[in-house]
Order: C-alpha cells, then structure tokens, then sequence
C-alpha cells in the first residue's frame, strides 16, 4: 500500500478536480501521483423488456467526437441511494421506469485516477414515462437490441465505451 504523505489541489471547476498526491512507495521512495477528486459514484442500469430486448442510449461524447452507445446511468445525486439513482437515470436517459431494480455488481470507472464506482442494476417490469434530457444530453436516443445484437456491435466496435464493455459484463456474468 502506499503512504499518503500530503495532497495538494492543483485545478477546481465545477465538473472536476485535479488533485496531486505526495506519496511514500512501499520502497520507502517518494513520487507524486496525479488524481480527481471523487465526486460522487454512480448508477447505471441494465434495463431488459418483456421481449428480452434491452435498452440503450446513444449519446454524443464530446472528448472521443462522437455518438457511443452506453446503458442509462450517471452520478448518484447527494441525499440518493444508488437504487434511487439508477431510477432516476433511467427515466431521464431511457424514457422507462422499472417496478423492479435489483443489483447486479459494481465497477470503478477509471480506476487509475479516481476512486469512483458505480453500481449496476437490472431493470424490469418497465413502462414507459415522460423524459426529461439535460443540456448534455441533447441529442440523447434509446433503442432496443437483443443480446445477439449486442454482442454483434461489440465484435464490430460499434461498442467502445469502457463503462458499457463492464456493465455488459457483470449483467451477463449475472445471467
């Protein structure tokens, strides 16, 4: 493990904060390390329909400059649990919500720079609700795939996202 020794805040905005520890390596040397501040963790959800299909969305990825698909998710909002969260995202994102939610497993998000997880759910029971996108989100659509499409669009890098490669994974290992 490695020592803590000090932290020092290096840039703050709003969306993120670049944090630079001085740490002590289980060799006794001293190095610093480059981290974002933990927001906050996150929800994501697995939402599958009575067809057995599930949801998608495909939204516009500013850094990578262009639409990935992805599972309904985001932040935990302060004062929510990840239950709630994974509700929330998925009407907002989706455009359902789920009479059941159950919990699937966890992944960190980017692991080498900040301690965010975020858990994963699986939605079912859906119905269709009024969605409301934020600013970001313009753009935002949802679609149904089977699970054989999906891997398909995995195979064929029509699915890159890191955050979806996971969620797929601990829904399937969860199958």
């Amino acid at each position: 493990m490695w020592k803590i020794l000090s932290t020092k805040e290096l840039f703050k905005h709003p969306r993120i904060t670049l944090l630079e520890d001085e740490v002590e390596l289980p060799s006794g040397e001293r190095t610093h390390y480059l981290k974002f501040f933990n927001k906050a963790d996150g929800a994501d959800a697995v939402a599958v329909n009575s067809d057995g299909k599930i949801l998608l969305v495909k939204e516009y990825n500013h850094p990578v400059g262009v639409e990935m698909w992805q599972f309904p998710g985001g932040f935990i909002d302060a004062g929510e649990t990840p239950e709630q969260a994974a509700r929330r995202e998925l009407i907002e994102e989706g455009g359902y919500e789920a009479a059941t939610l159950r919990r699937l497993g966890g992944h960190h998000i980017y692991r080498r720079r900040i301690a965010e997880i975020s858990h994963v759910f699986l939605a079912t029971e859906l119905k269709p609700v009024q969605t409301s996108h934020e600013q970001s989100e313009s753009g935002m659509t949802a679609h149904w795939f089977s699970e054989n499409e999906i891997d398909t669009m995995i195979k064929e890098e029509e699915i890159t996202a890191s955050d979806t490669l996971a969620i797929w994974t601990i829904y399937k290992a969860n199958r």
